[in-house]
């Protein structure tokens, strides 16, 4: 009993070790960094304390940027999960006369490498939705912008 609950841990190792590594390592370094007043080239540094964060905070610079992230996020996980939650009831309802013809489609773009799917994409927004909703380019529309990614992602 006891072999096989080292067996487990011996498995995720690896793992755990790669993602220290990879993830944790940088991340605490990061944090360490975030009080200095480092310039990323110099070994010299001062530990400043909250300074950089007020900084941020009172940028102008930051601020539009900032938004379009946090717009994009709610906007991307909350789209996203609605309407993939509304899909697959869709698909899996058990009176659905095309449920292996509708599962199929939606699993088709799965199977498209990024590079066709960028493509693609790019010829809905320029050509297709353009002629169809007479908007220029979405992507081109700073009103547009953060949905039309929202729905490529």
């Amino acid at each position: 009993m006891k072999k096989k609950k080292m067996t487990k841990y011996v498995f995720v190792l690896p793992g755990f070790c790669f993602f220290a590594f990879a993830m944790l390592i940088p991340f605490v370094m990061g944090i360490n960094i975030a009080f200095t007043d480092w310039n990323g080239v110099e070994p010299e540094f001062q530990y400043v304390g909250l300074k950089n964060f007020v900084d941020i905070f009172r940028d102008a610079r930051i601020r539009k940027p900032f938004w379009n992230t946090l717009e994009f996020a709610l906007i991307g996980t909350v789209v996203s999960n609605v309407v993939s939650l509304y899909l697959a009831m869709l698909i899996n309802g058990k009176f659905s006369k095309l449920n292996h013809v509708s599962r199929t489609v939606f699993f088709i773009p799965v199977c498209f490498s990024s590079v066709l799917t960028a493509f693609l994409w790019k010829f809905l927004y320029r050509e297709f939705i353009s002629e169809l909703f007479g908007v220029r380019n979405l992507l081109g529309d700073p009103k547009w912008v953060i949905p039309a990614i929202v729905v490529i992602g």
